[in-house]
């Protein structure tokens, strides 16, 4: 479903029975089942974001500085560059790294 939605980026966590609901006595997925595919979507989820943002480089995008060397496009993809805290900036994506997208002003 990721996939085939073109989804970039998905928060993973397992599920809990919670104790007053209709699932509280549920525990027919085992935690060690929970944790495997937990780990596989994040895995995706990974992958997903790392080619989207491969797709970016040597575009610009306007950048919110969230903190220092750090900000998120109107995508919310990360964005490593420089700039004023609390300030929009125009870069241009250089290159990938594991954190996000190294940007620099455009």
């Amino acid at each position: 479903m990721v996939r085939a939605c073109g989804i970039t980026k998905v928060h993973v966590f397992p599920y809990s029975p919670r104790p007053g609901t209709r699932t509280e006595d549920d525990d027919s997925v085992l935690p060690a089942v929970k944790r495997e595919r937990s780990a596989r979507l994040r895995a995706l989820s990974d992958e997903a974001c790392r080619r989207r943002w491969l797709e970016l480089i040597g575009s610009e995008a306007l950048v919110l500085v969230d903190r220092p060397g750090r900000g998120y496009a109107d995508d919310y993809s990360p964005w490593l560059v420089d700039g004023p805290v609390g300030r929009f900036v125009r870069a241009r994506a250089e290159r990938v790294t594991d954190q996000g997208i190294v940007g620099v002003a455009a």
